[in-house]
């Protein structure tokens, strides 16, 4: 049996796995999760960041890990506040986190999620795609540049 991980990467577009793992408590079991290319784990090194993430991190959730991309790893590092413009936060909703489900339960499970979070991501663009557009340019004239 497979306990559940109900993990949710914030901001995760097209990951390919790096060595470095990172070792989470879920359920009573500790799991290796692999660091996406370009982003570092920085819980246990950046007492703001985790302070950051907690705060965004929803009260049905437990927050496992917190991850920056190389581009704030420096400030993250010597503790002034990231610019935080790629993040990911790993998380385990807490009522599902002592469930065991099988390996087939749990692919259902994965590709429900994944359904899901393509559609908030397609209501996402047709709501916003349009201003964002708009706004592009706006600021595309007043530069002079070509946006988009």
């Amino acid at each position: 049996m497979t306990r559940l991980l109900g993990v949710a990467l914030v901001l995760l577009w097209g990951v390919t796995v790096e060595a470095e793992t990172t070792t989470v408590q879920v359920g009573g079991l500790s799991i290796a999760v692999p660091a996406p290319v370009g982003f570092y784990e920085v819980s246990s090194i950046s007492p703001p960041t985790w302070k950051l993430a907690l705060g965004a991190t929803p009260p049905a959730s437990r927050l496992l890990a917190v991850f920056v991309d190389e581009s704030d790893l420096g400030r993250v590092v010597k503790g002034e506040p990231g610019v935080m413009a790629s993040y990911m936060f790993l998380q385990v909703p807490r009522e599902t986190e002592m469930e065991d489900l099988s390996a087939a339960e749990f692919r259902q499970v994965d590709m429900a999620v994944e359904q899901q979070q393509a559609e908030v991501l397609a209501q996402a663009k047709a709501k916003y795609g349009p201003l964002i557009d708009r706004v592009a340019g706006a600021a595309g004239e007043y530069f002079r540049v070509s946006v988009g």
